[in-house]
């Protein structure tokens, strides 16, 4: 009688679990301000998802299905239709998808093999025609550029000379590549290492860097408070940003590694025993992790690598398959099953 409401929940909402798990704990709060505020808001608040390939240029290892092993160091390499095939689907992407406009990649490169390799692809300064790199720089202006360093040398226990030619050696290629979506504020460190150099550290502090990448499945490495990095314990200015891991692993390029890698980690008894999982349960877990941290509204970046950018089908229009772009259209194809497509996501 004297106009006080009242809101009650008789379901239980344990917040950390990943969805499917209570997910209303996380889908509803909006409706619950919205109601108790009567749509009164201060500030903004934005929904991401920015993935991040690693080692695009550089050669990397690859699992083999047939032995359940790792083939180690030059199994695989990006070819350039690879990246046609990436830039094609990531304009329909955002062109098709209500709210992927802001959907964009980022690449995290390493430079040794378009200036070192055999043969090299840029030769005298001059990028070499119908090379991987020759279609970077073509298709430069699709993607995010991110300093990976040269060589993707550990970086754990190098002196400073050897940290700072990592990330010069990266910086100066640009001048040839002309990307021109690139930080030099911005680093991320071969497998994280050197987080606790002081070289490195020293380094990239003189080198302009702001912004140091970490993984934020490691201990000390997650956001202290949402949406916040966490400052290098020898150098304050510089910024750790921590990233998403994934249960898409670094060395597949296809379904049937990807399921045979996954079952030879998660699947007791496997290969002697059938598989656990097939490729659409691991895409329906793998993305629920991701769905939860777009529903916690963090800005954080998700890692994935360049195997997983290989068209695996073989073609090469902007419909031919990666498993990450398997990953993402199963991501927004959930997230938007819970809300309204005109809710944008950033990258």
């Amino acid at each position: 009688g004297d106009g006080r409401e009242h809101m009650v929940f008789t379901m239980s909402s344990y917040y950390p679990v990943i969805p499917p798990s209570n997910i209303h704990a996380r889908l509803l709060p909006y409706g619950m301000i919205d109601w108790a505020t009567r749509g009164a808001f201060l500030g903004e608040r934005h929904v991401y998802f920015s993935p991040q390939p690693d080692d695009f240029l550089a050669w990397g290892d690859c699992w083999n299905p047939v032995t359940h092993s790792y083939i180690w160091d030059t199994c695989y390499r990006n070819q350039p239709n690879d990246l046609d095939n990436l830039a094609l689907w990531q304009a329909a992407f955002q062109a098709t998808v209500p709210n992927a406009a802001g959907f964009r990649i980022e690449m995290p490169f390493n430079a040794q093999e378009s200036f070192e390799g055999d043969p090299p692809e840029v030769d005298d300064g001059q990028v070499v025609p119908n090379t991987l790199t020759a279609k970077a720089v073509e298709l430069q202006d699709q993607f995010t550029w991110l300093n990976h360093t040269y060589s993707h040398e550990d970086l754990n226990n190098k002196n400073y000379s050897v940290c700072y030619d990592e990330i010069r050696k990266n910086n100066d290629s640009v001048s040839v590549f002309q990307f021109s979506d690139y930080s030099t504020a911005t680093l991320l460190t071969g497998a994280y290492s050197g987080l606790t150099n002081t070289n490195l550290a020293q380094a990239a502090f003189d080198l302009g860097v702001r912004y140091l990448e970490v993984d934020s499945s490691q201990s000390g490495y997650s956001n202290p408070s949402p949406n916040t990095g966490i400052p290098h314990p020898s150098q304050p200015a510089i910024l750790q940003v921590p990233r998403y891991p994934t249960n898409i692993f670094y060395a597949v390029s296809n379904p049937e590694q990807q399921t045979d890698l996954y079952n030879w980690i998660y699947c007791p008894g496997y290969p002697g025993v059938p598989a656990c999982y097939d490729y659409d349960e691991i895409l329906e877990s793998a993305t629920g992790q991701s769905l939860a941290t777009m529903l916690d509204f963090s800005v954080d970046a998700t890692m994935f690598h360049m195997n997983n950018l290989d068209a695996y089908n073989n073609v090469y229009d902007g419909t031919g398959h990666t498993v990450m772009g398997d990953f993402v259209e199963a991501l927004y194809g959930k997230y938007n099953s819970y809300f309204s497509a005109n809710v944008p996501v950033l990258s």
